[in-house]
């Protein structure tokens, strides 16, 4: 919408953080089109989504996610332009 691309920096997880990456992408997916539904800019719902793709890494059943780990990766993640174009 706005020209710019963006890139998300998620926080470094300890070896012993992440239990299992199945689901992960389906969280991201999920924390994505939440965001936007909810009509939160760009890239922010790309902060959101990241924060649940990597909290649900943080998780051993591939189907849910701490919530309060979430709410921790959205204050860890790193959003940056990183240019700008057409798309």
């Amino acid at each position: 919408q706005d020209g710019h691309f963006w890139l998300a920096t998620p926080p470094r997880l300890c070896r012993g953080e992440i239990r299992s990456l199945t689901g992960s992408g389906d969280a991201a997916t999920a924390g994505w089109l939440s965001a936007l539904a909810k009509g939160i800019e760009p890239q922010e719902a790309l902060r959101r989504a990241v924060a649940a793709g990597t909290a649900k890494a943080m998780s051993p059943d591939p189907g849910w996610l701490d919530p309060r780990a979430y709410k921790r990766m959205v204050g860890l993640v790193r959003i940056k332009r990183v240019g700008s174009g057409s798309v």
